[in-house]
């Protein structure tokens, strides 16, 4: 399979944005959907859907060429992207994959990413370093905890990620390195 870049991801999840009313999707929200979507491939598929490194900023995880391309719009939402491929580009396997993903996590704002980012350890472990890359390692191992206890269909992740609570509830009382046995996935 011919690797994707960022901007494909980042396309395609401003193609199911649609005409959403409330914030649209910002450069800060991008980032961090582009990471999950990095992080829960390289969980399930045990490589990486994209070659750009993510790196560990303030503001939690960025890929710089993405941030660059859309730091035009400043906190406003994204009208395009320029240059970016043809969603059609994209196989079917990868486009079922980012819906879910997008499905789960454009529900929240930027804000609440960036603050979900920061309570995980691909973040906090990147932070620390001279270089701040988060390494896909790192990713793959964090996200592997949300993901062994499934099979290989993210949609049954997404399925017991929303029911009966979501990922960022279950989250919210707990770490997940201490209270992992009680994760429902």
């Amino acid at each position: 399979m011919h690797m994707i870049t960022v901007f494909d991801v980042a396309n395609y999840f401003l193609t199911l944005e649609g005409n959403d009313e409330d914030e649209g999707i910002t450069n800060l929200k991008m980032q961090k959907l582009c990471y999950y979507a990095q992080g829960l491939w390289l969980a399930i598929m045990h490589e990486p859907l994209f070659e750009e490194k993510i790196f560990a900023w303030q503001h939690g995880p960025v890929i710089p060429d993405l941030y660059n391309k859309l730091k035009r719009f400043g906190k406003d939402s994204i009208q395009e992207i320029e240059g970016a491929s043809p969603i059609s580009k994209l196989s079917a396997e990868i486009c079922d994959f980012l819906n879910d993903v997008f499905a789960v996590f454009s529900r929240y704002s930027a804000s609440g990413l960036r603050n979900m980012t920061h309570d995980e350890l691909p973040w906090k472990n990147a932070i620390k370093t001279q270089t701040g890359i988060i390494s896909n390692d790192d990713m793959k191992e964090h996200f592997s905890k949300w993901h062994s206890r499934l099979s290989e269909s993210l949609s049954e992740t997404i399925y017991l990620m929303n029911n009966p609570k979501t990922r960022a509830d279950i989250l919210s009382e707990c770490k997940i390195e201490e209270c992992s046995e009680s994760l429902p996935w």
